[in-house]
């Protein structure tokens, strides 16, 4: 009885230390883990709190004008437009949104330079709730 209870006990004490020196391993193989593993592409986000008054069909308006820009400067790629359906009651009034994605900071530059976009985003500014405090702008590197 004696040496089942040594064998019990030292059971106890080694699977814990065994568990830990399991996790010790995995945290410090995803320290060792790249977060950013940078592309050279950029997201450029645009969040916006639009006027009561601005109707859907304004907004599409508004995001046309965006869109079009596609196909006139050279590594933008991608447009994507949309309601925010998060539920977690942090978006702060931005009810809305889009996205561009360009194939590197020069393109997103050539964008941000382009006569038409200034055009474009003053119209975003126009719409929005307590004007330029209305739009939130990230670009995030992906």
């Amino acid at each position: 009885m004696t040496r089942l209870r040594h064998i019990l006990c030292v059971s106890i004490l080694l699977i814990p230390m065994t568990i830990l020196a399991l996790s010790t391993s995995v945290l410090s193989a995803s320290r060792d883990i790249k977060v950013f593993n940078y592309s050279g592409k950029i997201r450029h986000c645009v969040f916006i709190r639009f006027k009561p008054e601005i109707n859907e069909t304004d907004k599409k308006a508004i995001y046309f004008k965006i869109f079009a820009l596609k196909d006139r400067i050279d590594g933008m790629l991608n447009v994507t437009f949309g309601k925010n359906v998060n539920k977690e009651g942090l978006d702060h009034g931005y009810s809305d949104g889009f996205t561009v994605d360009f194939l590197n900071l020069a393109a997103r530059d050539r964008y941000l330079l382009n006569a038409e976009h200034q055009e474009a985003g003053a119209s975003i500014v126009a719409a929005a709730i307590e004007g330029r405090r209305g739009v939130f702008v990230f670009d995030l590197q992906l």
